[in-house]
């Protein structure tokens, strides 16, 4: 993939694979990138995995590795980039959420309530940041369908962006 995008755009792809269930792979993601001078205009957070089950009978390490993954790490990542962003004053960050952040799923509960951490954090954050770059309309779009499609009202909502 990597060749490809390169082929395909003409610019150069750095991989860094690092398991974000691992409280170290942040900041070493961060300083690797700052180590290599490279800035960063769009960072996305889509990061995560769910467990499934009675929330009383499902495996709590595999529970808090979710929520390092899907939480922490992407608070982290977030706020280090934002801060490069800030000095440049400009940047977009793309955190992606799930439906299941409005509805909870009974047999997915942890899953849920760590999207609706997502949705609300962002949400809060695109607030305060209005002199960034928004759509071309100018809004900034918290909820996008699947299709692609700009809904301002949360419906039919999937991603949580700033």
């Amino acid at each position: 993939m990597r060749k490809e995008i390169e082929n395909k755009y003409g610019t150069k792809v750095m991989v860094l694979p690092r398991d974000l269930s691992n409280p170290k792979a942040p900041p070493e993601i961060f300083d690797r990138i700052e180590k290599e001078n490279i800035g960063v205009d769009v960072l996305v957070n889509n990061a995560g995995f769910s467990v499934y089950g009675k929330f009383y009978e499902t495996d709590l390490q595999k529970e808090l590795k979710m929520t390092q993954v899907t939480v922490t790490s992407m608070l982290h990542l977030t706020k280090s980039f934002l801060r490069k962003m800030e000095e440049n004053t400009e940047g977009w960050v793309l955190n992606v959420a799930s439906t299941g952040a409005f509805v909870p799923v009974p047999l997915q509960s942890v899953y849920e309530a760590s999207k609706s951490f997502v949705l609300s954090f962002t949400q809060a954050l695109g607030r305060r940041r209005r002199r960034l770059p928004r759509n071309k309309d100018g809004k900034t779009c918290y909820y996008c369908s699947a299709s692609g499609a700009v809904f301002h009202h949360g419906f039919s909502p999937v991603y949580a962006i700033f």
